[in-house]
């Protein structure tokens, strides 16, 4: 589980994020069971952003913060998508205005569950209401803390989200000569991935940016 704090004195902003993967051990539920459970949440805690997600298409943890920044951003300025903050984070995770597309992306399905392995975040105002809601949701599971999927870098998950977010190797180097990251060709396996994932996060969140500009 991790808890980070923000501050965005530009915007008036100012906000407690906290992401966990879990794992359920002796409970099956249904996505109907589940989702009641997050309609119960959301109408004790009207303020907060309670939403499990699909990680296939999660870069990394920073994927997830500036998704929230502009989630807090579009609805403090009323110009978000959604009228659900909890949709419009699948949106902006997803660079893509269309609901559905972005729940068939990063929604959690019947197959999440089964597998038992389920990432969620909360987002609300302080450490202690980000645990009370913590708590309150962990009640209705028998589950273990596990590390996040969406941490670990590969070859594989680069041209997954590549491939997802619809960006040209073109663009990533375009993107990596903007970095000032020279002879891309000739850089160091470990290290070449490192770059192009930096350079690949560059872009996903430029394209978060055009979606709140649209």
């Amino acid at each position: 589980m991790r808890i980070q704090h923000f501050l965005i004195s530009e915007h008036g902003l100012k906000y407690t994020v906290l992401l966990n993967t879990v794992e359920l051990t002796d409970h099956k539920m249904s996505l109907n069971q589940l989702f009641t459970i997050l309609e119960e949440l959301q109408t004790k805690y009207p303020t907060a952003i309670i939403q499990f997600f699909n990680s296939d298409y999660v870069l990394n943890e920073d994927h997830l913060y500036h998704a929230i920044y502009f989630v807090q951003k579009a609805f403090k300025y009323g110009q978000h998508i959604s009228q659900k903050a909890s949709i419009e984070f699948l949106l902006y995770l997803s660079t893509n205005r269309q609901i559905k597309k972005a729940i068939e992306a990063f929604g959690i399905s019947a197959s999440d569950l089964n597998e038992k392995l389920l990432d969620y975040c909360i987002v609300a105002n302080g450490d202690e209401e980000v645990n009370k809601i913590n708590t309150d949701l962990l009640t209705n599971f028998s589950c273990i803390e596990k590390q996040s999927p969406y941490i670990q870098e590969s070859e594989e998950k680069y041209n997954r989200l590549l491939s997802y977010f619809g960006f040209s190797t073109n663009q990533i180097k375009t993107r990596l000569n903007s970095l000032e990251v020279k002879r891309f060709e000739r850089i160091e396996v470990p290290l070449k991935d490192a770059i192009r994932l930096h350079a690949l996060e560059d872009l996903i969140i430029e394209k978060m940016a055009l979606l709140s500009l649209e």
